[in-house]
């Protein structure tokens, strides 16, 4: 009986990690591999089901489970018994071997040194490249980080008015057209008042080092005399690209409320 094999049209997703170690010889090629992103593990129940929604077949799981364990096991005591090697189609084969090494050629089996194994070995329709579209890199993304918030004359979580406004970090870098920084000020009356900054707005625009003007808008004598309400609260609004199409826009924010002094 021929059984069809469907060619797959999945689109397994991957992504890069560097090696610590170049190849011998060729310190300038393999710096980095391929890990399949979404790794999960399906179990025995999950496996068939699958099968089952693929395949279209009205069977019942256990009756599947019940088949395909009878096979394996059929496989595997047939393997014990004889020593022949079983194969099930191109997709695997079960045989016999002895492991562990012998003194003579007449030495019997000694279970200290010896051990039977049973090995399952994947072939053609395993080990070729498989027919699919091609693997998509997915790039981690790499999310900012601020660490620090402060103008040039001040502690850290705090700003002097009027001064500019120093961020440091990681992955700082305004780069998408709607990435941004958002300040959000309070005065006397709790009200907010919110800048967005892009980057155009920035005088310094660095992975490392934000540096932006004091928001104009906030008067001096409009602070409320309390330092738990005179505080700019900063996130960094920004956008996660999938191929050529934006994603969505993410926020990051600060750690916790800068006073203003």
């Amino acid at each position: 009986m021929s059984i069809s094999k469907k060619r797959s049209r999945a689109q397994p997703k991957f992504r890069l990690c560097r090696v610590n170690l170049p190849a011998k010889g060729e310190p300038e090629k393999g710096k980095f591999r391929a890990v399949v992103t979404d790794r999960d593990s399906y179990g025995t129940e999950a496996v068939i089901e699958e099968m089952i929604d693929r395949s279209g077949l009205n069977l019942s799981p256990h009756y599947v489970e019940y088949i395909v364990s009878e096979l394996l096991e059929s496989m595997i005591n047939g393997a014990l018994s004889d020593g022949a090697t079983r194969r099930f189609g191109d997709y695997f084969s079960v045989r016999l071997e002895i492991g562990g090494t012998f003194d003579e050629q007449d030495s019997p089996f000694d279970p200290k040194r010896n051990e039977v194994r049973v090995v399952l070995t994947p072939l053609k329709r395993f080990r070729r490249s498989v027919e699919t579209q091609p693997p998509q890199n997915k790039v981690k993304p790499t999310h900012p980080l601020m660490t620090e918030v402060r103008t040039e004359n001040s502690e850290v979580d705090t700003v002097v008015y009027g001064e500019n406004i120093i961020i440091t970090g990681h992955n700082l870098k305004l780069t998408n057209m709607n990435d941004s920084i958002v300040v959000t000020t309070f005065d006397k009356h709790i009200d907010p008042h919110v800048r967005s900054y892009f980057s155009d707005d920035l005088i310094e625009n660095t992975p490392e080092r934000l540096v932006l003007p004091f928001p104009t808008d906030v008067k001096r004598e409009d602070l409320h005399t309390w330092d738990q309400y005179r505080v700019i609260h900063i996130k960094y609004d920004y956008v996660l690209s999938s191929g050529k199409s934006a994603g969505a826009i993410r926020t990051t924010k600060y750690k916790h409320p800068v006073v203003i002094r």
